[in-house]
């Protein structure tokens, strides 16, 4: 199993995107629709995620699944909406997450808990249940797999952030997650990805930069100097440069992307 090189997604292929009103989230559904993927999104944010999915040709091909991520009843609830919204799953792309900016010494413990709520028990629950769906499908032909679970993790998972440290926790744990998920349904021929964005300016970016600037007394414009400085483009990465990462994942045939950590902005591998 495994021949090498992206291919155009048969167009029975459907995925579940978490955070698909994010602007991350939100370019990955745009890439899977116009490459023939019918896309069950979920998010928190009900207008926004309801106006996506009309945006996108409506529940032919796109269904708005408002939820909490941070209780596990509606992770549930939208994996369960794929199969019964189109009849199968073929990808999982947990794109939502969340941070906090505080002083390692002041993080309240409701904040740890509530972001590895979201940015890790989420994708362990959805990763579950959408590796339990994919195991009783037939290997795809075109795909040359039963199914691929992508995880948007971050360059923070690499070294140590100090007022985001329950945010770096949760991104280190997610990629072990990953690469054990990797390991064990291997022979599933079921893939597990992690994908490291770039600097997205609208994402999280802006606001944990404008609130690090405010706690440290920093100037803001000389931070976004600073990191473009050190980024290989010199430049913020458009969500849609990231989204096309992530397509590249998933419409790899076989298991070519099983365990790896793609570095979407230097495209680079782990």
């Amino acid at each position: 199993m495994g021949s090498s090189g992206p291919a155009s997604p048969p167009s029975r292929q459907v995925a579940v995107i978490t955070g698909a009103a994010g602007v991350i989230g939100e370019a990955i559904a745009r890439s899977f629709v116009a490459a023939g993927i019918r896309v069950v999104l979920g998010d928190v944010r009900d207008a926004a995620l309801r106006r996506l999915a009309t945006e996108l040709g409506g529940d032919s091909v796109a269904v708005a699944c408002p939820v909490d991520l941070s209780r596990p009843d509606d992770v549930h609830r939208l994996v369960a909406t794929a199969p019964e919204a189109y009849g199968r799953l073929d990808a999982l792309v947990n794109v939502a997450g969340i941070t906090h900016v505080d002083d390692i010494l002041e993080i309240p413990l409701d904040t740890w808990r509530h972001v590895l709520a979201v940015n890790l028990e989420a994708p362990l629950l959805a990763s579950q249940q959408a590796a339990r769906l994919m195991s009783a499908q037939d290997i795809d032909p075109d795909t040359e797999r039963r199914g691929i679970i992508v995880n948007i993790g971050s360059q923070g998972a690499e070294f140590p952030i100090p007022t985001s440290t329950a945010y770096g926790v949760s991104k280190v744990a997610l990629n072990y997650l990953s690469r054990t998920l990797a390991a064990a349904l291997d022979q599933s021929a079921i893939a597990s990805t992690v994908v490291y964005p770039g600097m997205v300016y609208e994402g999280m970016w802006k606001w944990v930069n404008r609130q690090r600037s405010q706690l440290w007394g920093h100037d803001f414009d000389e931070v976004v100097r600073r990191d473009l400085a050190e980024t290989p483009t010199g430049s913020f990465q458009d969500p849609e440069d990231l989204a096309r990462i992530v397509l590249y994942a998933v419409a790899t045939p076989g298991m070519v992307t099983n365990g790896r950590i793609i570095w979407s902005e230097a495209h680079l591998e782990w």
